[in-house]
C-alpha cells in the first residue's frame, strides 16, 4: 500500500491527500509495469489495486534471503538483476543509498527459488554507459550491499 504523504519538491510543503494518492498510484501502476518487465514469471502474480481507497500493490510472497543466502547471492544473483535493469531502452539503478536487503527475496516456483529485486518504482535512469564515464554503479551497489552484511565478510567487497 502507498500511504506515504509526499512533499512538493519546490516548497517542501505536505501534498494534498488528493496529490498524494495520485502521486501513489502513479508509483505503483510503475512498480506493476516494472516486475512485470523484468520478472516474466510474475505476469500473473502482479496487480494494481485500491484497497480502502490507498493505491497498493498485490504481489506474491517473496521470502527474504538468509545471511549465507546474502553473501552466496551477491556473487551472481543481484549482480545479474541489477545489470538487467541497465539494458534495454531505459538505462536503471537504485538511488543511492535506496537498495537494501528488504528489497530482496526468492520467490517459489516449479523450476525453483527465483530471485527477486523490487520497490522498482524509483529506480532512477542512468545517463551514459558505464564503461565510458569511468564508473560501474552495479559495482558500487554490490559494493554497498554487502556493507550491509553482517560483519561485513564478502569476498571482494571494500572493507
Amino acid at each position: 500500500m502507498y500511504v506515504k504523504r509526499s512533499r512538493d519538491e519546490n516548497d517542501d510543503r505536505l501534498k494534498s491527500r488528493n496529490e498524494s494518492r495520485k502521486e501513489g498510484k502513479t508509483k505503483c501502476c510503475l512498480e506493476v509495469e516494472r516486475l512485470k518487465k523484468f520478472y516474466p514469471f510474475l505476469k500473473d502474480q502482479v496487480f494494481y489495486n485500491d484497497l480502502h481507497n490507498f493505491p497498493c500493490v498485490i504481489m506474491p510472497y517473496f521470502r527474504p534471503l538468509t545471511s549465507d543466502e546474502r553473501k552466496a547471492a551477491l556473487k551472481e544473483e543481484i549482480r545479474t538483476c541489477l545489470s538487467n535493469f541497465r539494458d534495454g531502452e531505459k538505462r536503471l539503478k537504485y538511488m543511492d543509498g535506496d537498495l537494501r536487503w528488504r528489497h530482496i527475496g526468492y520467490f517459489h516456483t516449479q523450476e525453483g527459488n527465483k530471485l527477486v529485486m523490487f520497490d522498482l518504482a524509483d529506480l532512477e535512469e542512468v545517463e551514459g554507459h558505464d564503461d565510458v564515464e569511468g564508473h560501474d554503479d552495479v559495482e558500487s551497489q554490490i559494493t554497498a550491499l554487502s556493507k550491509r552484511l553482517p560483519n561485513n565478510n564478502v569476498e571482494g567487497a571494500d572493507p
